[in-house]
């Protein structure tokens, strides 16, 4: 009888004990696979956020070049209307209009360059900016200058013979602009075009 009691309890405990290490084996599969899971899902979300990141940096990649296409060629633009008005070789059969039509020129095409650059000069380096900050604020000064030498004459035949006789204001305004001509525009346009070029992936 005691036998008989010793196995059942022995066969009892056998049961339990694999039933218990079943269990412990499901539990442990049924943990590892909400794992996976969770990884899975986890995995997934960082994916989509570095996809959506991507995107993003990709997105202000285009940005940052295309303000550098614009800025450059607005920069190239008020390069071309100072030089020209600097080299007066007015249009013999209307230098009137020619002087009045570069003047206008100047006139528009300056605060064109500076507005454009302050509205986007997040994408320059600070280097950069102070460049075109010191630019800016000297061609200002000689555009104002260059105003007042003009606004010393009562009529504008009287501002063409100034500017034909070589005035001394206008020869050391045209000097001014020269210096900052090799000395800034020269090297931001430098600038510019190796920024482009990176991102064009071309250097």
């Amino acid at each position: 009888m005691n036998m008989e009691i010793f196995d059942f309890i022995g066969k009892i405990s056998f049961a339990v004990l694999i039933a218990f290490g079943l269990i412990q084996y499901s539990s442990k599969k049924i943990f590892e696979n909400y794992l996976l899971k969770r990884i899975e899902n986890h995995k997934s979300n960082l994916e989509r956020i570095n996809i959506s990141h991507e995107i993003q940096f990709a997105s202000l990649h285009k940005e940052r070049a295309i303000v550098i296409r614009e800025l450059y060629q607005k920069l190239f633009d008020y390069k071309l209307v100072v030089i020209q008005f600097f080299n007066m070789n007015l249009d013999p059969k209307n230098e009137k209009l020619d002087l009045e039509i570069r003047i206008n020129e100047w006139t528009i095409t300056a605060p064109e360059f500076s507005t454009y650059f302050h509205k986007n000069r997040i994408y320059f380096s600070k280097e950069l900016c102070e460049i075109i900050d010191n630019l800016i604020n000297q061609l200002d000064v000689i555009n104002k200058e260059t105003q007042t030498f003009l606004r010393s004459f009562q009529l504008l035949e009287e501002q063409i013979q100034a500017i034909h006789s070589k005035d001394k204001r206008f020869i050391e305004l045209k000097n001014k602009v020269n210096y900052y001509l090799k000395k800034d525009i020269e090297k931001i346009s430098l600038n510019l075009e190796q920024e482009f070029r990176k991102i064009l992936g071309v250097i």
